[in-house]
């Protein structure tokens, strides 16, 4: 594991990416069908 120290942006980044730059995208993307169902999306990830 790295120190958060020794951390740089592109290492962050493909951190965030799959688990909070994804869902947010898909769910950006499913809008529409969403406000037209009343339907949710409930996001669940580990680390």
């Amino acid at each position: 594991m790295t120190r958060l120290a020794d951390t740089d942006e592109q290492t962050v980044t493909n951190l965030l990416a799959p688990n909070v730059v994804a869902p947010s995208l898909l769910a950006h993307a499913a809008l529409p069908h969403l406000r037209e169902t009343s339907d949710t999306i409930i996001n669940r990830s580990s680390t």
